[in-house]
């Protein structure tokens, strides 16, 4: 018998071994094979898969590599490289891996499912459809693959044929909790909010120990106007899974909205949270040159480079970057650029697109570019890359704009903020950050272009007030609607008009027609209006209304800056944290605080008289936009400065400090 023959046989031997679960006896006999016939692929392979089966995923990793070297024709191989890959925290890897073990296999639907997948959970539409759709074409009853199929058509805003997949996926099996899940989410884009709730329901029913049930009907709810509902299945999901990022932001976000919530208690949530993440410490060694004079490289990271409120904040700023003394660097985390996101590209010295790569990749890219400071523009909002953040590629860190709260991360050293906005005083005991208070407001806005003119208040064609509200309708709480409803009662005959994402929904109007129903408000007071795109001029609805509500304690930034800018008064109650002063900031800036109010009783006074004073109102309408022009609020140039001088002042102190000294 020739020593090949013998090898096989021995490997047989040890096949037979490890199948009956007697690990350590076909391990002896794939190591006497090495010891014979070093780097036997084989062998090797079979110590990889036992290193995976008892958690050693490292080690798996290295013996399945080295496998891989010996025969690199096998897929199976790299299907087990994949799993052991993924088990390791490597997604990227172990997606490449199933990608090459489809290749060498093209009629392994588990491949095309697993590379599809892993894509797909990557936003990387472009290769997890035709992978998950190969995956389905070999097998037509792979219920989890019309599952993942329907996640990804959800991600590319295909409600309709995600629906599809995820009817077919809960047919082939029932029990499958993901694929109700991507049903609800399917439904709640369609505006199916009542079919998307019994969805999410039937997902916890199946496996009540699924975190992302209870987080995706946390979402529901919050669609529905049912935010202590949201914030009671978000905690559910995040008693499941503590470290469940997605849960925590919207846990915040809509505790944000929570009229008996204080900064205090923010910040005891956001500090709460962060620790749950598992992720490593931050390193502090930079080798940043220590020149406190030199020009510096500035990154800023968004997912907002596109057409979004926060890209009237930022178009200004870039403009105007002094180019002699600062290097502007976009990091944007966009998944479909617009024609924003090229303006975008125009404005900034370099681009870097980051939304198809991991954390760690970003962070060694950054560290590449040898940013002195990075700057966060999204804070917990929505897609966010605050993993970026945590492992410190910048000896400077900061956070502004996108989040009106602490991100609650010890290694982002400052928030750019205002003194009104946050006071001296308790504001700072409740930021993991350094608060960095710019004086006369740490916002500067660019109107859309064209913008209609503001045109004449309805009042002097109907006769009567209308008041209006375009914020978010998560921020009129049902305490805020109790406050407007006394306005309504103090003026007769005037009207409320509200516009909101959410109140595209039948149900949802009808729930905000009875809360004023409640307070004694006909609802032929009230004027519901749900979206408008872009291209109907989103903007005109300001010449509906008279008098604009900023809501509480959560207030309006984008939709402030608008309603002046079309003409439209805005009064606010100034709050009890961030959120809830950002109105006072804005009003005061352009020095209209007549109507900023300390109390509820004191805007309803503000709002009640402004409604009596028609002349009053005619004025503001024809002076207001000019008054937010002149003002620096809309001053690039100026703006510019401030930052400037903030981003070299941080920049000094931190070379002031000894080399091995943290912020």
């Amino acid at each position: 018998m020739d020593t090949s023959q013998v090898i096989r046989n021995r490997l047989e031997e040890g096949l037979q071994q490890h199948q009956r679960g007697a690990f350590e006896a076909a391990e002896q006999i794939y190591q006497g094979v090495l010891d014979d016939d070093p780097g036997n692929a084989d062998a090797c392979h079979f110590l990889g898969l036992i290193a995976h089966h008892r958690q050693n995923f490292k080690a798996a990793v290295t013996l399945i590599q080295q496998a891989i070297a010996g025969d690199r024709a096998r897929p199976t191989f790299h299907f087990n490289l994949g799993a052991a890959q993924l088990a390791l925290g490597e997604a990227e890897a172990a997606r490449d891996s199933y990608q090459e073990a489809a290749a060498l296999k093209p009629d392994w639907p588990e491949a095309h499912f697993n590379a599809g997948s892993l894509a797909g959970q990557m936003n990387d539409a472009e290769h997890a459809l035709p992978a998950l759709t190969r995956a389905i074409a070999l097998r037509d009853n792979y219920a989890e693959a019309h599952s993942s199929l329907a996640a990804v058509l959800n991600m590319l805003k295909r409600p309709n044929d995600a629906k599809v997949s995820a009817e077919k996926a809960v047919r082939l099996d029932p029990e499958l909790a993901e694929a109700w899940t991507n049903l609800g989410n399917a439904e709640d884009k369609l505006g199916e909010l009542s079919a998307a709730e019994t969805a999410h329901r039937e997902s916890i029913q199946v496996n009540p120990a699924y975190a992302s049930g209870y987080y995706n009907l946390g979402n529901t709810f919050a669609d529905m106007w049912r935010q202590a509902e949201a914030i009671r299945y978000f905690r559910k999901a995040l008693d499941i899974a503590p470290g469940f990022e997605n849960a925590q932001d919207n846990l915040l976000l809509n505790l944000l909205y929570d009229p008996d919530a204080t900064e205090a208690s923010l910040f005891q949530e956001s500090r709460a949270c962060e620790k749950q993440l598992s992720l490593p410490a931050a390193q502090a060694h930079h080798t940043n040159g220590r020149e406190p004079d030199r020009p510096l490289r500035i990154g800023y990271v968004s997912p907002d480079f596109r057409t979004h409120s926060c890209a009237y904040f930022l178009e200004t700023l870039f403009t105007h970057h002094d180019r002699t003394q600062f290097v502007i660097l976009a990091y944007a985390n966009v998944s479909q650029p617009d024609k924003t996101s090229s303006r975008f590209q125009e404005l900034v010295d370099h681009w870097r697109d980051i939304s198809g790569i991991s954390d760690e990749m970003a962070v060694k890219l950054i560290r590449a570019d040898e940013i002195d400071i990075l700057v966060d523009l999204a804070g917990r909002s929505k897609n966010h890359r605050l993993g970026i953040f945590r492992r410190k590629p910048a000896p400077i860190q900061m956070s502004w704009l996108g989040y009106p709260g602490t991100t609650g991360v010890p290694a982002i050293d400052y928030r750019i903020t205002d003194a009104a906005a946050d006071p001296i005083g308790p504001a700072d005991d409740h930021h993991t950050e350094t608060l960095l208070r710019l004086d006369g407001g740490f916002h500067c806005y660019t109107p859309p272009d064209p913008s209609p003119e503001p045109g004449p208040g309805p009042v002097n064609q109907n006769g009567y007030v209308t008041f209006g509200s375009f914020n978010n309708l998560a921020k009129v709480s049902e305490h805020t609607i109790s406050v407007w409803s006394e306005i309504l009662r103090q003026t007769p005959q005037s009207v409320l008009l509200l516009k909101s994402l959410l109140l595209s929904n039948q149900k949802t109007q009808e729930t905000i027609l009875n809360v004023f129903n409640a307070e004694g408000i006909d609802a032929n007071r009230i004027r519901l209006i749900g979206w408008i795109p872009q291209s109907e001029t989103p903007l005109a609805a300001y010449h509906q209304i008279d008098i604009a509500l900023d809501t509480f304690p959560y207030n309006g930034t984008t939709t402030t800056f608008e309603a002046i800018w079309m003409g439209v008064p805005v009064v606010t109650v100034t709050g009890n944290r961030h959120a809830g002063r950002v109105g006072a900031s804005l009003l005061g800036a352009l020095e209209l605080n007549d109507f900023v109010a300390k109390t509820p009783a004191d805007y309803i006074a503000a709002c009640t008289t402004l409604a009596r004073d028609t002349g009053k109102l005619n004025s503001l309408r024809s002076g207001l936009r000019l008054r937010l022009q002149k003002s620096t609020l809309m001053n690039g140039a100026v703006f510019a400065g401030k930052m400037e001088n903030a981003l070299r002042q941080t920049w000094q102190d931190w070379c002031a400090r000894p080399a091995n000294a943290s912020l």
